[in-house]
């Protein structure tokens, strides 16, 4: 293999790799990859290896990217051999190997673009106004009773840019979920683009007040004349959500749970059994938000009772510490989601189900000694509102 050296920050390696793409494509011919994402003895250095393999072309590439978590691509190994022989095939190599010397020169901050786009949404309720969220750069329009949501993206190739902007709108989404109880999504409709004018500029002139409110539980605390009014943590909530990666996990595992939680009162008796995943998901959107580094803990051997030292991760007594630090000293919050993980443990290490879907609510419940049958876990209809606002509670600083 040859070894090209790489000085991509972290902020630009997948801004190279698709620019990289582009470039291949149009200089040397048609790319379609396998592609393997790989550990190293260096816990700080992944390789992501992609093997270049098409009919048009008649040799096979392989690239190893060397990935530096926080100092970005820091070298390429690259091979190319010949379909026929599996000899190197030193013209081709010589292409690849000036492609991506050219890309490794590029100035990615004079090729980033920056379009604002005006994004239609649809949910169960308007919001009462217009928003604006400065520090991550968002507006929310309530127009002619419409939803939109305002954003830019930046980016450096056309290709990367219909992605860039599905995955912002799902976060945004996500966040707003967290945000309002509620979950408003974007099912089609044009998205407008605006290359000459700011995301503050489309918002218009007015933007409503945010309701007073430190904490809620039920959304119709929020509602106003049938609207929705954001209470004023939800600029600290929304910008901590799209800042943080581990807040985007939470928020998008928290609106996955709502979507199930719709199917399955749409249809009870098709989607009954996606309850349990919903549960899954609220337990997850709480474990997002924890410390998963392992940490040294120290114990008795039970063979010889020294002191030895055990890495441990403590994910269960974290979620403990997360709810009794963010549950406003509700006991009742405290012990439904005590129950609710206890139930996720039985289910994802027992396989023990959550719900009977044979029940109907009309019948008596199938008493079995020490417990019984039921068609929803006895937490079930207050659980989404509690870890909502548990989650809200500990980014809402």
């Amino acid at each position: 293999m040859r070894t090209v050296s790489l000085n991509i920050k972290k902020d630009n390696v997948n801004d190279f790799l698709q620019l990289l793409w582009v470039e291949l494509s149009e200089k040397i011919g048609s790319i379609s990859c396998q592609h393997f994402y790989l550990d190293t003895d260096d816990k700080e250095i992944y390789i992501y290896n992609v093997i270049w393999c098409v009919d048009q072309l008649s040799f096979i590439t392989e690239f190893n990217f060397y990935n530096h978590t926080s100092k970005g691509l820091i070298r390429v190994d690259v091979c190319v051999k010949d379909k026929k022989n599996q000899t190197i095939n030193v013209e081709s190599e010589k292409k690849v190997l000036s492609v991506i010397s050219e890309v490794n020169r590029t100035d990615f901050n004079s090729k980033l673009k920056n379009n604002c786009f005006k994004v239609p949404i649809e949910g169960p309720i308007s919001f009462s106004g217009s928003y604006y969220f400065e520090r991550v750069n968002i507006g929310l329009v309530a127009e002619d009773c419409f939803n939109y949501l305002v954003f830019d993206v930046k980016y450096i190739t056309e290709s990367q840019l219909n992605v860039l902007i599905i995955e912002k709108i799902k976060l945004i989404l996500a966040a707003l979920s967290v945000c309002t109880q509620q979950v408003f999504e974007y099912v089609g409709g044009k998205i407008y683009s605006f290359d000459d004018c700011s995301v503050y500029d489309l918002l218009g002139e007015s933007f409503n007040n945010f309701k007073q409110v430190e904490s809620f539980v039920d959304y119709d605390e929020i509602i106003e004349d049938n609207k929705i009014v954001l209470p004023e943590n939800t600029v600290n909530i929304i910008s901590n959500i799209i800042l943080s990666p581990k807040a985007q996990n939470s928020a998008m595992r928290f609106i996955e749970s709502l979507k199930l939680r719709a199917e399955v009162f749409d249809n009870n008796i098709l989607n009954g059994f996606k309850v349990q995943y919903e549960l899954l998901g609220y337990v997850s959107s709480i474990e997002s938000l924890l410390d998963t580094s392992e940490k040294n803990v120290v114990l008795n051997c039970p063979k010889c009772d020294e002191k030895i030292e055990k890495p441990q991760r403590r994910i269960s007594a974290q979620f403990n510490e997360f709810v009794y630090n963010h549950s406003n000293n509700s006991s009742i919050v405290a012990s439904t989601m005590k129950q609710l993980y206890n139930d996720r443990s039985k289910f994802v290490h027992m396989g023990k189900g959550l719900i009977s879907q044979s029940l109907l609510s009309k019948q008596p419940l199938y008493l079995e000694g020490k417990t019984y049958k039921q068609n929803f876990p006895s937490y079930y209809f207050n659980i989404h509102e509690f870890t909502g606002e548990l989650i809200r509670n500990s980014l809402r600083d």
